[in-house]
């Protein structure tokens, strides 16, 4: 299935990592929207797909946050990752349930491993990281108060959703926000540089 010829009845994709060798980066996008709010350009897939090998980069490259990666990263087989595009309500729902906000919010992620940057986590071949939930209204919004595109903002809101899934928490600490900050503007670098 293509972006390019969405009808009304599709409403997922499944993504795989490309421009790295070998590709182990597995994503689905699922959206509510119907297909004439569909907000990203022809070739949305392909440049997805190379975002998601500067993500697989990030995680297998072994750097120092990553002690369980480093050790198993040779007999890693697959990553994995969900996101999902959903309107306003539904995203107000999601953050009064689960951080007691009675708003909506651009980005949230679920992560299914709390302590995936210590080390402490049993990783298996197959790495499943979570979800990440991104409010399309919001995401247009934001995408003109930054003056990108909707697709840029979607690849900037994916990146920072991935390092929560990783365990980074921007709110923990004023060190921690720094880190966090940091690694998402040099992914986010990356993913620019390759695909615009």
């Amino acid at each position: 299935m293509s972006t390019d010829d969405l009808s009304d009845n599709e409403n997922f994709l499944e993504l795989q990592a490309t421009g790295v060798d070998p590709s182990l980066f597995q994503a689905e996008l699922t959206w509510n929207i119907a297909s004439d709010e569909w907000p990203f350009e022809k070739g949305f897939e392909k440049k997805f797909n190379l975002a998601l090998g500067v993500l697989q980069r990030f995680i297998c490259e072994g750097h120092k946050d990553f002690p369980a990666l480093k050790t198993t990263e040779n007999s890693l087989e697959s990553l994995f990752l969900h996101i999902s595009l959903c309107d306003d309500e539904q995203m107000i729902e999601l953050n009064r349930t689960h951080r007691n906000k009675d708003k909506t919010t651009d980005v949230l992620s679920f992560p299914l491993y709390d302590e995936l940057r210590s080390g402490k986590e049993m990783i298996f071949s197959e790495l499943e990281f979570g979800d990440i939930i991104i409010s399309l209204p919001v995401m247009k919004k934001q995408a003109v108060e930054f003056n990108v595109s909707p697709e840029g903002e979607f690849f900037h809101l994916v990146t920072h959703g991935f390092l929560h899934l990783c365990g980074y928490d921007h709110e923990l600490s004023e060190k921690e926000e720094e880190l966090m900050e940091y690694h998402e503007q040099r992914i986010i670098k990356e993913i620019y540089d390759l695909i615009y």
